[in-house]
Order: structure tokens, then sequence, then C-alpha cells
């Protein structure tokens, strides 16, 4: 009896199986056009011209609009703060934008989608995105979008020039700042006048995404046990003197201005020794289409703060629909196709950190020509000591890191650091009053 009813559960099974596969149709919302609005990102120069692909598949129409970071924003603000139908897909980071996109319900939870196997494809396989990863995006009891790719930041260096002049790769903050200096001096010594020693955003607020590591280094925190903001503290003070003056000393002229854009940009034209950014800008410097030092760019870890210890920061980038969309099945369709498996596995093999732990593992990125060991031993280092707080921990995000992006571009002028980490604080103090945490 027991064997009989085994078989007739393993039966159904099988039978709902063959009926949940049987249930999703790709061409399901053929004829339907949907709006995507993406970052100007690696991630979104990987992908969009693979949209035809999505189109020939499914028959849905995709208008794609993308803009560098500052831009992007600020029309994603206009026209969700309006209650737009014209945006259907966005790219969006969880501890930027959750929290204000939840509050406004400018986004559209995806529980419903990805439990409705005539909604969801059978080969999409959600819980193969890295655990960690697909944290951030769940709040409330409610998952609010899928990750595209997880990203930390270390040390991009040129190998050819470090071994031109005797360097070792730094294991600490201390050497980090020797480095910067043997290698200002190397440099003008031997006519390489037009190389900095290294390049760190320093544009507000974009800054702020790269000085975090650097503050909890120093053992800084966003805010007191009390609840107040602790961006005046002795240890932030520290941290921040000391990359106002890496930057000042040994970065570009005009390194207030530069945001990720303009730093991977020196660094792949050859113009830097040293780059301090993401992970994902593998995906620049790499390439030979957008980079001349291709074969001759090291990986390492963020050196070590004074107490001896590493401490990366750990971001991510996703995509959520648009509440006020009118087609949302259909931009769910878009979102489970952009990344598939087979899409991380490409992302990954073009340089990208993708968030699919599959892909990672795969052979055919353990045998690809763009294949690092190293930069894949570092990030998966960083991935597993990483803390998520990158952002300031409020609803308001932007107008955290635009207080605390004004204090880093003061400190990077020569202003005097503790008096504009006071006016951070403050200001901060205020988003907090307003906006709440």
């Amino acid at each position: 009896m027991l064997k009989k009813i085994t078989l007739v559960v393993a039966f159904s099974a099988f039978v709902l199986a063959i009926v949940s596969a049987a249930g999703f149709d790709w061409k399901a919302y053929s004829g339907t056009t949907i709006h995507v609005v993406f970052d100007s990102h690696p991630w979104q120069k990987f992908i969009q011209p693979l949209v035809p692909q999505f189109e020939r598949e499914t028959g849905i129409k995709v208008q794609v609009q993308a803009y560098p970071e500052d831009q992007f924003r600020q029309k994603l603000l206009v026209d969700l703060s309006a209650g737009s139908t014209g945006v259907d897909v966005f790219m969006f980071m969880p501890a930027q934008d959750l929290s204000l996109d939840m509050k406004n319900d400018w986004i559209q939870p995806v529980d419903t989608y990805l439990d409705n196997p005539s909604l969801t494809s059978p080969s999409f396989d959600y819980k193969d995105f890295f655990d960690g990863v697909r944290s951030s995006y769940e709040m409330d009891g409610k998952t609010w979008g899928v990750p595209l790719h997880v990203e930390t930041f270390f040390l991009f260096y040129r190998k050819d020039l470090f071994a031109k002049y005797g360097l070792k790769v730094p294991e600490t903050m201390q050497e980090l700042q020797s480095v910067c200096k043997a290698l200002k001096d190397d440099l003008a010594k031997s006519g390489q006048t037009g190389i900095y020693p290294i390049v760190m955003r320093g544009k507000t607020p974009d800054a702020t995404s790269s000085m975090v590591n650097f503050l909890f280094s120093w053992g800084g925190t966003w805010f007191n046990p009390d609840g107040s903001c602790a961006l005046d503290s002795e240890a932030s003070q520290k941290a921040l003197s000391f990359y106002a003056d890496l930057l000042r000393n040994y970065g570009p002229p005009d390194a207030t201005s530069d945001s990720w854009q303009a730093d991977t940009q020196l660094f792949a034209q050859g113009q830097a020794a040293i780059m301090y950014d993401s992970n994902v800008f593998k995906a620049i410097v790499g390439n030979p289409q957008s980079s001349k030092v291709v074969g001759e760019v090291g990986y390492a870890a963020l050196p070590a703060g004074p107490d001896g210890k590493r401490h990366p920061t750990v971001l991510t980038w996703g995509l959520g629909i648009n509440s006020a969309s009118q087609h949302k099945e259909a931009a769910w369709y878009f979102v489970q196709w952009a990344l598939d498996k087979a899409n991380q596995l490409g992302y990954l093999k073009a340089g990208g950190p993708a968030a699919r732990a599959t892909a990672w593992k795969d052979p055919q990125f353990l045998k690809s020509p763009g294949y690092s060991k190293t930069w894949v031993d570092v990030s998966n280092l960083q991935y597993s000591i990483a803390q998520g707080d990158w952002n300031p921990p409020v609803v308001n995000v932007q107008e955290g890191r635009n207080a605390y992006g004004l204090a880093i571009v003061a400190a990077i002028e020569g202003k005097d650091v503790g008096d504009a980490l006071k006016s951070a604080s403050k200001r901060m103090d205020e988003v907090v009053q307003s906006f709440g945490r």
C-alpha cells in the first residue's frame, strides 16, 4: 500500500512539473511594448545589445533608455514620483533606493510572479542567486526585485609599473600611502609625468561609496548607539584625512570632479598606476576595446586598517518593476530573461561580477579568455568578510550621501576636516529627523 501511495505521489509530482512547464509561454505577451531605464553601467553595456534576442523570443518590444548615473537617478526620481507609466523596468540599488521606493509605493513586489508557474520560466531558479545578495531585495516579508550583480571595492594596479620600480602590493593602508609616495618619486625621475600614482572617487556624492571603506577601516560608523550621526568622530576624521591626503598628494589635480567614469578612463588609458574602485570595472580595464593596459592589470584586496583587518563593503544592483506600470507581466518577462543563467554567465565572462552562484563555477567561465583567478579570489575573499552598510542607513539615502560627499570634497580641497564632518553630521541628523531611518 505504501509503495502504491508513493508511486501516486511521484506520478502526481511528475504531472505537475509537466503542467507547470507547459503553462509558461514566452509568447504570452507578444505585441506589448515596455520601457526600460538603465544606468550607464557595465551590465547595461553587456545586456543592451542582446535585447533584440529577447524581442525575437517573446514578441515584446523593448524601448531602452540609458543615462550617466546622475541623470539616471534624476530621471527616475521625476518619473516615479509623478506616477509615470512610461517606465516599466528600472535598475536600482537596494541599499540606496529601496526604502524610499517602498515608502512611496514606487516599486512592485515580485513574489506573486515568482510563485506563479505560468509567469515564471521553470528554468529561472531564483534560489541560484547568492543568498546574501537575495536578502538585500527582501524587506517586510516581500521580494522587491532581482539582483543583476554584486560588487566590492578593491585595488587595481599596474603590474608592469610595480615590477619596473620594485614595488610590493600594499597589504595595509600605511603601505598604500608609502607605495603611492614611491610611485610619485619614481614616475617623476623617469619622466612619466602623465601617470598619477592613484585614482579614487572625489566627486560628491560618488565618493561616499569608496570613502566608506576607509571609514570602517579606521573603526568609524555612520551612527552612534544613541542614534546621532557619528561622522564627526575622531575615527571618522582620521579616515577622511587619510583618504583626502592620498588624493590631494598622489591623485589627479581635478580629483573632486572625478567619478568612477573618469577614474576608469584614466586607468584604462594608462594614466594611473593604481585605481581603487569596484571590481565590476574589470569589464572596462580588462577589455581590449576600451583599455590600453590589458594584460598588465593586477587585483588586490582592500588594504587592512590600523586594527590589522580589512573592512570592505559589498553592494548590489538589480532590476525592479514600476508599481505604476501597465505592463507588469511583460516587464517581469524581461527581468527574468535579462537575469537568466545564460545571461548571467555571459556577463561574468565579460568581466562583470554576476549575482548567480552557478555562473562562478561554470566551466565556460573557468576556461574563458578573460578569466582571472586573482580577480575571482580577491572578489570572493571580500564577499566573505564584507558588510552591507556602504550607504548611510537612512530613508533619504541621496541626501545622506550628499551630506557626506560635501565633507569629502572639502577635505580633498584642503579645508578643515573636523569642521567639514561636523557640518556633515548636522545635516545627516536633519535628514533623519525629516525622513527617518
